[in-house]
Parts: C-alpha cells; structure tokens; sequence
C-alpha cells in the first residue's frame, strides 16, 4: 500500500477528541484521547483486510506527524 495522503478534521473536548479521516480508502470516523500535543485513536478496517490500527500523532500548528 505504502504511503497514504489523508485529511484529518478533529473536534478537541478536554482530554479527548472526535472527527474524521479522508483518503483514498474512504472516510473514517475517529474517537481518541489528548494528551498535550499527542492524539491517540485506534481504527478497525475491513479494506483492503480485515485488521485493527493503533495510532499516534504529535500535533504542531496545523500539522500532525
């Protein structure tokens, strides 16, 4: 698959998050937890195989790696 170009919209509340990610796969609906400038979220995919994705981002300005 390699990289992927995504889109993220994120509503932060306290300590945790909801919002979406936009890619070639599709839209995914995410809820996570805030800790400083690290977002945290698991994901379960059925395409291309069924699997589940933990991940985490550090959040500076408008970019996350």
């Amino acid at each position: 698959m390699g990289a992927q170009k995504m889109t993220a919209q994120i509503v932060r509340s306290s300590d945790s998050f909801e919002g979406s990610i936009t890619g070639e796969m599709g839209v995914q609906e995410i809820k996570g937890k805030v800790l400083g400038n690290t977002l945290s979220w698991s994901v379960s995919l059925s395409k291309p195989v069924s699997i589940k994705l933990g991940f985490e981002a550090t959040v500076e300005g408008d970019a996350m790696t």
